[in-house]
């Protein structure tokens, strides 16, 4: 790798995309620096995929690679307590989603207004559309199960309901 600082920002990066490529590590991360393995996690998972990150985070662990395991195993808490992690607007995204999953409304707005994306919104406005529905069946439900003349079937349907929205609520 000597010779480097001759090369230029484009040809740079084409090095450092073959190295990732021939899943060279050492050498990628003598080139960019240690404190660059976050960027180097984010290239293994494009170029290799989830297995490799996976690979690649046991031994050289950086923050973005904590998050993006994380995120696509489905461990939203672990996902959202990751810290230190250079934000870009799909990273906001992801944590959005991942407070959505984990129910903290707010905090998945805040990502939002971060990640400034149209697809987080309307996720978000899907969410509470779904919550505002779900607290208008359970109010049914009660009311139901309250009545003299109780309507099992109506019930059974409106759980039925119920059930269909939080299985649309978890694939949001």
């Amino acid at each position: 790798l000597q010779g480097m600082e001759n090369l230029t920002e484009s040809e740079r990066q084409t090095l450092l995309h073959f190295l990732v490529e021939l899943k060279k590590y050492d050498q990628a991360l003598q080139y960019v620096g240690k404190e660059n393995t976050s960027s180097l996690a984010k290239q293994v998972m494009k170029v290799h995929g989830l297995e490799e990150l996976i690979s690649f985070q046991e031994a050289y662990p950086s923050p973005l690679g904590e998050f993006k395991i994380a995120f696509h195993h489905g461990e939203y808490q672990q996902a959202v307590d990751v810290q230190d992690m250079t934000m870009s607007p799909k990273l906001y995204k992801q944590k959005g989603i991942a407070y959505l999953r984990l129910d903290q409304l707010e905090d998945a707005k805040k990502m939002a207004s971060e990640a400034k994306n149209d697809e987080l919104n309307k996720k978000i406005n899907e969410y509470q559309e779904i919550e505002e529905r779900l607290t208008k069946i359970n109010s049914q439900i009660e009311t139901e199960k309250k009545s003299e003349d109780q309507n099992q079937s109506k019930i059974d349907s409106l759980k039925e309901q119920q059930d269909d929205l939080e299985s649309l609520k978890n694939n949001i």
